[in-house]
């Protein structure tokens, strides 16, 4: 279904505390070693295809302040009213299933098998799996899009108040794909940072991570089993597994050479 995130971020949104207090009070939390507040119960998402690390709810920002624009003191903030924002994410949401749908008219990934298909050229070929392709992802884009207006309508999706004057809201938490990002990125190593963000964040910290040496260095081995996991999440099909693995050895082999 969908990712995993800690129960006690539900528990302090559900609660009204810290970011969605009355009084907007932060209260900011001691981090472990691994960046997150402690450690509470995990239980299954939703479906939305977000996951967030424990303590986030807590913290407007990686250091746990509350709203300092440029050395001034801490002003305590309101969460703002959310439904501006989330019908902006879901307008967005509204264009990546229309075009899903205006470019499945023309480039379904079902005509692919198609003896059509076959007699094209190499040329042809190409194009028309680079356009099946975008209209494959424009139906995530659509669905992640719709996920996210929920969040944020909801008020979970509130992250802080950004540090830009004047200081505006962030909603970041909700977001779990950048689709221009997405579609212009040069290198597969960057792919994670914008598709299904918070399955990467995940993945990143309860696998990547714990199973790379203490001493030593991620390899590409540590990059496989990290994807082999991802694809038994989503199930036994051996298309999982082969896509996945040949995933990894791409975002390996595309990454800058360490000197």
């Amino acid at each position: 279904m969908g990712p995993v995130f800690n129960f006690k971020q539900y528990q302090a949104y559900a609660a009204g505390q810290g970011l969605w207090s009355p009084s907007g009070t932060v209260t900011p939390t001691k981090k472990t070693q691994n960046g997150s507040a402690g450690s509470g119960g995990l239980t299954n998402g939703i479906g939305i295809g977000n996951s967030w690390e424990e303590g986030q709810h807590l913290l407007l920002n990686g250091r746990g302040e509350v709203d300092k624009v440029r050395g001034n003191p801490q002003v305590p903030r309101r969460m703002p009213e959310p439904l501006p924002y989330a019908a902006q994410a879901l307008g967005t949401a509204m264009i990546f299933v229309a075009l899903h749908l205006f470019l499945k008219q023309y480039f379904s990934p079902d005509l692919l098998l198609h003896p059509g298909f076959f007699s094209m050229g190499f040329a042809g070929k190409w194009g028309y799996l680079v356009m099946a392709g975008i209209c494959y992802r424009c139906s995530f884009f659509f669905i992640w899009g719709v996920a996210e207006a929920a969040v944020i309508l909801s008020g979970f999706g509130f992250s802080g108040w950004s540090n830009a004057v004047p200081s505006r809201p962030d909603w970041s938490r909700a977001e779990n794909v950048s689709p221009i990002k997405c579609e212009v990125t040069s290198s597969l190593a960057q792919m994670p940072a914008y598709w299904n963000i918070g399955v990467g964040v995940w993945l990143r910290t309860y696998v990547y991570d714990r199973i790379t040496p203490r001493s030593g260095k991620p390899t590409m081995w540590t990059l496989i089993l990290t994807q082999v996991v991802c694809a038994f999440w989503h199930g036994l099909h051996p298309g999982h597994y082969l896509f996945f693995v040949n995933a990894a050895i791409g975002q390996h082999t595309s990454k800058p050479p360490s000197y």
